[in-house]
This record gives C-alpha cells, structure tokens and sequence, in this order.
C-alpha cells in the first residue's frame, strides 16, 4: 500500500526548512501538478491518486514543513503565510519548464488557495481541491476558546502531550469520525494508514500552530482571489467539509468551479474512493 514504486526522494534546502519530497520520472512533455497533503498528513496519503496519474502528470508531493521527514520551519510560526510562502519558496527552488498545477487535500486546499491568491503567477491555469474547507469550522466564540486552550497546550513538554496527541485512542477516534465508507477493509487500511503517518508532525508546537491555521482560515476567505479554473471534489457524508457549505463556496470564486460529489464518501475521499478521484482529477486537467 505505501509502497511508493515508480516515485523517489528528494531533498530541498529551503531557507526556512530543509523538506523531503516525492517525484516520479519527469518528462518535459507531461504537465507538472504539485500536491499539498491536509493537517497531521504526509506524502503517503497522496498515494493512492498519485500512483494512477504518473502516468500522465509529472507529480511532485512534499512533506509540509514540521510535517514527515520535513524539519520544522526556521523561523516564525506554522501558520498559513509560512506555508503558502514555503511553496513559493519551493517552486521557484524546483525551477520547474513549465508551472505546475496544484491539488490540495483538506488543510491543502487552505493552504494551496492562501498560494494562489498571493502568487497567482506561479502555477498554471488550473486548480484542484479535495475535500475543500469551504468554511471556518469553528464559531468565533468557539475558535476563541480553542485558542486559549491550544496556546496552553503549547506549553506542554513534547514528552508529555505526545502520550495524548500521538497515541493509537486519538489517531483511531480521527480516522473513525471521518470515515463514512461502509467497507470494511477500506476501513481498516484507513485505520492501519493513519495509526503509521498520523502522528509524524515534528512537535508539539508543529502539531498546534497548525492546527490553530487549519480552524482559523478557510478556502472561502480565499475563493474570490483565485482567478484559476477549479475543480472541488467533495465527500456527500463529509462532516468536516460540510457539502451544504462546499455548494455555497461554488458562488465565491471569479470562475465558477466544477463540483463533483462522491456518493457514501467522508472526508478522506483520497483513501474511501481514489479510482474515481483520480480519473476526475485527471479528466479535468488534461
């Protein structure tokens, strides 16, 4: 399953993080598409949809700084701006023959239309969301009280909010609550892929920053800066991508998007359907 065959490492020393990534054979003639993987995740999770494009695209997955085998950044916090300007930082790094095209997942599609809005010309005319975070999942009141207890948590030695925050209890709670398939063994190797690559954030304070950004922004503060083409792929049972608000965010953007529902699919419609995924991303790009 993890098996990354056709796909090897690289690494990249940014001036704000040294980041592993994962590219396939590349051929000048094919298009480039960069995919950004959501919070708590790594290249691993783009797997399935990246092993059926390589024949097609030439793919370049990163671990996000502080995320996988990526340090931590050097300076300043994980927050969006860093993370959008580390992928400025790494595509001009890239120094790629042609601008890529951008799939994000989840917090990627936060962080991969914060990018587009603030530097639009350095990817091609195209954009893909997975399981787009149409709106701010928290309420101000509620986001308030997070962040008071997050910058708590912040204080936490490592040592002591890994045995809460990397444990088997929280990881299969997050996997279960975001799961909506009925099959079982895609249940279960989502269970087995999440227990492996859900817990390799750097630290703590890696773990909380971010997250902090994954409720604070949305892709809707974004949509109307966005003068790409954009294809949404959304999951009908998704609970943290409401479909109610993935349909409301069509109106935001200058072009309207594409929306494709994924029927019986929760959040993590890169493991619960990747065939299909794959196909539309591909179809749609090409």
């Amino acid at each position: 399953m993890t098996n990354f065959e056709g796909f090897f490492e690289k690494v990249a020393k940014l001036p704000n993080s040294t980041v592993h990534y994962w590219q396939n054979d590349f051929d000048a003639a094919r298009p480039t598409v960069l995919m950004v993987h959501g919070y708590r995740g790594e290249h691993h999770g783009m797997l399935l949809i990246a092993d059926q494009l390589k024949l097609y695209f030439n793919i370049i997955i990163p671990d996000l700084p502080g995320f996988g085998k990526s340090s931590e950044f050097h300076g300043g916090p994980h927050g969006l701006d860093n993370y959008s300007d580390f992928l400025k930082t790494f595509i001009v790094h890239l120094k790629l023959p042609k601008k890529p095209m951008i799939i994000g997942h989840s917090f990627g599609t936060i962080v991969s239309s914060k990018f587009e809005m603030d530097y639009p010309q350095l990817t091609d005319k195209k954009l893909v969301l997975l399981s787009p975070i149409a709106s701010r999942p928290l309420k101000k009141r509620t986001r308030r009280i997070a962040n008071f207890f997050a910058n708590k948590f912040l204080k936490v030695p490592d040592s002591w909010a890994d045995k809460i925050t990397r444990s088997n209890l929280v990881s299969d709670v997050i996997s279960k609550k975001m799961t909506k398939t009925k099959n079982r063994h895609v249940r279960k190797m989502i269970k087995a892929e999440h227990r492996k690559y859900f817990s390799t954030f750097s630290s703590n304070k890696v773990m909380v920053e971010s997250g902090m950004a994954s409720y604070t922004f949305s892709v809707g503060e974004f949509a109307e800066y966005v003068n790409k083409k954009v294809l949404l792929i959304a999951g009908e049972n998704d609970e943290l991508a409401r479909l109610d608000k993935v349909e409301a965010l069509l109106k935001k953007f200058p072009h309207r998007p594409k929306l494709i529902i994924k029927k019986h699919a929760g959040h993590l419609i890169h493991y619960e359907c990747p065939d299909s995924v794959a196909k539309d991303i591909r179809d749609f790009l090409l």
